[in-house]
Order: C-alpha cells, then structure tokens, then sequence
C-alpha cells in the first residue's frame, strides 16, 4: 500500500510547485521560512543595489549619489519584496531565480572569458577611463558582448522552459555558459583579426 501523502503548506498556503509531499518529509519549521523570506528580500536588493551602482558614474552630467539612492529605493523595496507577497511563494521565487539567472550567467561568462581568454589577464590603464580609450568600443557599446548576453540569455529560458529534461540533466546552466562563451570567443577573435589585416594592408 502506497504511503499516504499530504499537501506541502508553508505558513497555511498551497504550492502547485511542490503539490505533495510524503509524510516522512521534514516540514519547514519557523527559522527554515525566516531565512527563505529573508534570501527572497536581501538577494534581490543587493542586487539592484550593485547594478545601480554601477550604471551611476555612465548616468549624463551630475546626478546626487543621494537622491538617487533615495528615488530608486521606492522601487528597489517593493520589488525585493514582491516575491514574499506572491500567493505561490515558491514557484514564484523559482521563476525569479531564473528570471535572473538568464542574465547574471551570460554576463559573468562573457566577464571572464574577456578578462582570461581575450586580454590573457591583461587590462591596461584605459579601464578606469569614463570615456574614450581601448575599452570604449563604440561608442561606449561592445556589441559582440551584448549579442552574446543577449543569445546566452535566450538560450538559458528555452533550455529551462523548452526542454525540461534537459534542464533536470545538466541545467540551464552549462548550455549558456558554452554558447555564450563561445560565441563571444570567436567573435572576438574575429574582430582582432580583421584589425591585424587592416594593420598589414
């Protein structure tokens, strides 16, 4: 006879994510749900919190770092805290994960192939430069990094929605890394060498 199964509850409320459990299952008690809620509302935050400040020295002539800090708190609280208000608070917290996944990964790949593979750990001077310089690109855009992001992005949500299966074998993660990698991989060194024929001729 098969064990009797109960609903997964969590402070009284239902998940289709996690619809049964078996009995023997450990239940979340008081101090499981306090650190999830407070993973849910602290990770988000830092997070807004880094990208502000690192889009705040590209923002146009002088903005106060205290009154922006200010106006994006009015979004960066509610937002942290919108997955602790969703009625089905785990899948929802899934789908922010990956909602965030499928860029921080892209974009920590392309970060760490250029700095290991495409400058071999060297950056000059002409990094800390707000304009001009090696790094400046065009006009302040590296395109093949962005179309990189950009495709690493997709790649991650159609492995992780199209194909689950894949998904639960290696992740959404490793196909991103690979393509994303390697498309910024080669692009570059495409670019490098037309630039060195340019050069010759």
């Amino acid at each position: 006879m098969a064990p009797q199964e109960r609903p997964a509850t969590m402070l009284g409320a239902e998940f289709s994510a996690l619809e049964k459990v078996p009995p023997d299952a450990r239940v979340f008690g008081f101090w499981d749900q306090a650190a999830l809620w407070f993973g849910a509302a602290s990770l988000p935050a830092a997070w807004y919190y880094g990208a502000l400040m690192a889009g705040w020295k590209g923002l146009p002539g002088p903005v106060s770092l205290r009154l922006l800090l200010g106006l994006s708190a009015l979004g960066i609280i509610p937002l942290a805290l919108l997955p602790l208000l969703a009625p089905q608070f785990v899948g929802f917290y899934i789908f922010w994960l990956d909602f965030l996944g499928a860029i921080v990964i892209p974009l920590w790949t392309i970060t760490l192939v250029d700095y290991f593979l495409v400058k071999r750990e060297q950056y000059t001077d002409d990094l800390f430069r707000e304009r001009g310089g090696l790094y400046w690109y065009r006009n302040g855009w590296n395109w093949p990094a962005v179309a990189s992001l950009l495709l690493g992005t997709a790649v991650y949500w159609v492995v992780a929605f199209g194909f689950p299966r894949v998904r639960e074998g290696i992740t959404a993660t490793l196909p991103t890394v690979v393509i994303a990698a390697l498309v910024y991989l080669f692009w570059q060194a495409s670019q490098g060498q037309r630039a060195r024929s340019r050069s010759k001729g």
